[in-house]
């Protein structure tokens, strides 16, 4: 049985209150301003990932058409649980010294604030933020057929996110309280949050990857709302994924506020 995240539209006062910020389709419009064929492309591929190995469609089918046939919806879903990783490292800055959080096969986020600068680390006051990529093969130890859309997502988080369990059913909280302030968007469980973003991510870097193949180049770079620039250098011998954090995350690490939404420091 697929699951579908649906939107609750229940009052005409709900609909006249809607603004740009509560529609998938609008974030990807007003926020992808760059690289947006690539990003299409990432959404198409997540869409049919995310239905193949989850059971999950983010998008409504009428008559066969399908309501979202750019793949936006994908990549708005990733920017809107984005920040709220954000949210929950910065969080740990009071308490510790350096930190980190990690997605297995996907990247890291971490702070030190100890570290002396290098080339791939982004010094924001006195504290040093780092992205690094961690990306391998997804999914491979589930029966799929066996198990509905919530049991897989159940043991997608065992096996992804087991050494830090109560962050990501923290974050996966938090997303469902802001997909419903944000975007009027009703989930049925914390627990798809994040296996539908580590898909997601997984195809970004998937896609990096082939549009550097395809262009023939070294090296290739793309940006994500605000967020990040993710690139790719390719080597005879091996493959690189680096990330640089937008002026807008830095800025968030710096002042008091504790709460990020893309487009808060454009």
């Amino acid at each position: 049985m697929m699951l579908i995240i649906n939107y609750i539209y229940n009052t005409k006062e709900v609909k006249a209150k809607m603004s740009k910020e509560m529609n998938f389709e609008n974030f990807f419009d007003t926020y992808v301003s760059d690289d947006v064929d690539f990003w299409k492309v990432v959404g198409i591929a997540a869409k049919k990932d995310l239905r193949k190995q989850l059971k999950i469609s983010l998008s409504l089918e009428k008559d066969g058409v399908d309501e979202d046939p750019e793949g936006k919806y994908p990549i708005a879903f990733y920017g809107m649980v984005f920040p709220l990783l954000l949210e929950e490292l910065k969080s740990k800055t009071k308490s510790f010294k350096n930190y980190a959080i990690g997605i297995k096969h996907a990247f890291r986020l971490s702070f030190d604030n100890e570290s002396d600068d290098d080339e791939d680390t982004e010094k924001v006051g006195t504290t040093s933020l780092l992205i690094e990529n961690d990306n391998t093969s997804v999914f491979n130890d589930i029966d799929f057929e066996d198990y509905n859309s919530i049991e897989l997502c159940k043991q997608f988080n065992t096996l992804y996110f087991d050494e830090q369990p109560n962050i990501f059913a923290k974050i996966g909280e938090a997303a469902m309280t802001r997909l419903k302030q944000d975007y009027n968007i009703t989930v049925s469980s914390y627990e798809i949050i994040m296996p539908i973003f580590t898909i997601i991510h997984m195809n970004i870097v998937n896609a990096l990857i082939n549009y550097a193949k395809a262009s023939d180049q070294s090296e290739y770079e793309v940006s994500y709302a605000g967020i990040y620039k993710i690139g790719i250098r390719m080597y005879e011998d091996e493959t690189d994924i680096y990330y640089i954090p937008d002026a807008g995350v830095k800025q968030f690490f710096k002042d008091d506020s504790r709460e990020y939404r893309v487009g808060d420091y454009s």
